[in-house]
């Protein structure tokens, strides 16, 4: 959804999105004594096909080479999913016309959270296209304990070439008081497009069906061992190994592991040892993430927007992985369009309806049924079709 927030005559228009359908709270402060009144007006928001940005979180590059009298398409620089906010970028172009840009990035913690690091990525297309964005700070600031700073996201980030070198620059907040618990930090890129010290740029945390997902990506595996991930109550400090084996390092790439220690509803928080050759630690994260409530049963959870004269998205709940049929069928009970005939993950998945026939013919409006079977289970929504 997209919401548009309208100041009566006393400030342009605020554009924000939304993740999904639901109750929200805007937090909004006035100064003076003025009367003032706010109206939201809320609307789908729809990506068009080829649309640089997902939504108005994301960081876009336009280039000009004629002095701004023309310029190049917008080119998406994060890479991580809508709806997690990307604030505050620098660019900055090395020698050799490579061009960089950091940001402060909050896809660490699921939900929209208030954690917050600083990531960097480069193109060497002259800003045509990035690589994968890596994670540059090992600690990330915690937005929760600024009490007297609200959603601020550090007080600056900046990205300079230094000598042929790019140094990326950021500021982190300790617990305790924002006036005196901060810190500058910063790694340099070097030519060859390295940055020193990041040998595990990120770490996350995915809720499965039946546990967590552990997944890092390792960029420097020299002198790394293995690892161990370790876990916490949500809240707590007291941290314990999910598992006895080390995890051998096998190189650069993606690693992960499943902790499936953990209960249904409950929120956790891990991090990462890389245990050195040496018998030295390092440690990434925390990073948090909160194991859904169980799936009962085969459910529906929503069909939207319904009415509707175009595409309707379908989610559907379902309790485990198995094979799942989702069919549109017409009031007669006349099979209209097949979503989907296969296997399916346990959880939560959603399918779009474009409103057309197995044949690619649009459909009249009517009332229309979706139908989902698993096992010898079966669910249906109703969906009213607008000519």
């Amino acid at each position: 959804m997209c919401g548009i927030l309208h100041v009566a005559g006393q400030a342009p228009r605020a554009i924000f999105t939304v993740p999904e359908d639901g109750r929200y709270y805007l937090l909004m402060f006035g100064h003076g004594t003025s009367t003032i009144y706010y109206r939201v007006d809320l609307r789908t928001w729809n990506v068009t096909p080829g649309q640089a940005a997902q939504d108005h979180r994301d960081i876009v590059l336009a280039s000009s080479s004629d002095g701004g009298a023309t310029w190049t398409p917008k080119v998406r620089v994060n890479d991580d999913p809508p709806w997690f906010d990307n604030a505050l970028p620098d660019v900055a172009v090395d020698n050799q016309g490579r061009v960089h840009v950091g940001w402060y990035d909050r896809r660490d913690v699921p939900d929209c959270g208030e954690v917050v690091n600083t990531y960097w990525s480069y193109s060497d297309d002259g800003a045509g296209s990035f690589h994968p964005s890596q994670r540059l700070s090992n600690e990330a600031t915690d937005l929760r304990t600024l009490t007297d700073y609200r959603w601020s996201v550090g007080d600056h980030l900046a990205v300079r070439n230094l000598g042929g070198r790019i140094g990326v620059l950021w500021t982190n907040w300790r617990t305790g008081s924002p006036v005196y618990g901060s810190d500058v930090y910063g790694v340099m890129i070097t030519p060859d497009t390295i940055a020193t010290g990041i040998a595990v740029p990120r770490l996350a945390a995915e809720a499965l069906v039946t546990g967590v997902r552990i997944q890092w990506t390792v960029r420097d595996a020299s002198g790394i061992a293995g690892f161990r991930v370790h876990r916490a109550e949500a809240g707590s400090e007291q941290y314990v190994s999910v598992m006895e084996a080390l995890i051998p390092a096998h190189g650069e790439g993606e690693y992960f592991t499943d902790d499936l220690g953990t209960e249904a509803g409950r929120s956790y928080r891990y991090r990462l040892e890389v245990v050195k050759w040496d018998g030295s630690s390092s440690w990434e994260g925390p990073v948090e993430v909160r194991v859904p409530e169980a799936i009962p049963r085969l459910q529906w959870r929503r069909t939207v927007p319904n009415p509707s004269d175009g595409s309707v998205s379908c989610e559907l709940e379902i309790p485990s992985a198995g094979e799942v049929r989702v069919q549109v069928l017409d009031i007669a009970g006349r099979v209209v369009a097949v979503l989907h005939n296969g296997m399916a993950n346990g959880g939560r998945t959603s399918w779009v309806w474009t409103g057309r026939d197995r044949h690619g013919e649009p459909t009249p409006g009517g009332v229309y049924l979706v139908r989902a079977e698993w096992g010898a289970r079966q669910v249906t929504s109703r969906v009213v079709r607008l000519n």
